[in-house]
């Protein structure tokens, strides 16, 4: 029983850690992608630089919602082991 509380705050964490650094994880995201849009065009076209931006943006707000999702979810978890009948 002692392992669940700390799988639950090493999960809490990771969720913190993925909020704080949504925007250089979507900005690194972004350049591996297009590195290999451009590196393999038949694919996939390489997008422009509106198209960039809108990717970088989507990305973030999709890491945003991972991070909330994996606090929020922890913190759910663990609300039995906190309050215990």
């Amino acid at each position: 029983m002692t392992v669940l509380p700390m799988v639950l705050v090493a999960q809490a964490i990771f969720g913190v850690t993925v909020l704080y650094f949504a925007k250089p994880l979507s900005e690194r995201y972004n350049a591996w992608t297009t590195r290999l849009r451009e590196r393999y065009p038949q694919i996939n076209p390489p997008p422009t630089p509106e198209m960039r931006k809108r990717n970088t943006q989507i990305m973030t707000w999709l890491f945003r919602f991972i991070g909330a999702f994996f606090v929020a979810f922890s913190a759910v978890l663990s609300l039995p082991i906190l309050f215990p009948n």
